[in-house]
C-alpha cells in the first residue's frame, strides 16, 4: 500500500465527532457506527474526501448486494456492521487515531492481523 494512500483520521477530525465510537473493521474494509441524525453529513464529508479511495456502502446496501451471503445476516451480525461500511478501491488503507494525545490507533494490525513486520517473513514451502 502506497503510503499517499494511507490515510489516517485524527481524533479532532470532523468525521470522528459524527462517530459513536472508532470504526470496526480493518483499515481496508471498515464499518462505521454514526451518530443518529449525522449519517447524510458523514457520508457526504467522507465521499467528498475519501470517495475516489474508498466505497461507502449504507448497511442496506451491502445486504442488499449480498456481500455477506444470499441468506441474510442475524441481528447481532446487523449492529456490528452498523451504518456504513467503507470498503478500499484498489490499494488504499484507512486507520482512526484515538485518544486525547491521538497517539494510539484505533486498529492494532492489517491484512487480516498480520503487523507490518510480519507480512516481511517470507513463506518456504519444502
Amino acid at each position: 500500500m502506497p503510503e499517499q494512500r494511507k490515510f489516517v483520521v485524527e481524533p479532532d477530525d470532523p468525521l470522528t465527532a459524527m462517530l459513536v465510537d472508532g470504526p470496526s473493521g480493518d483499515e481496508r474494509t471498515l464499518m462505521f457506527h454514526v451518530v443518529d441524525g449525522q449519517e447524510e453529513k458523514f457520508a457526504t464529508e467522507f465521499e467528498r474526501r475519501f470517495g475516489e479511495h474508498f466505497l461507502l456502502l449504507s448497511a442496506a446496501d451491502v445486504l442488499a448486494a449480498e456481500l455477506l451471503g444470499p441468506d441474510g445476516i442475524s441481528d447481532f451480525t446487523l449492529s456490528r456492521l452498523g451504518t456504513f461500511t467503507a470498503i478500499a478501491r484498489h490499494d488504499a488503507g484507512m486507520k482512526f487515531r484515538r485518544g486525547a494525545d491521538g497517539t494510539g490507533l484505533t486498529l492494532n494490525a492489517q491484512h487480516g492481523g498480520l503487523t507490518p513486520a510480519e507480512m516481511l517473513v517470507p513463506v518456504i514451502i519444502a
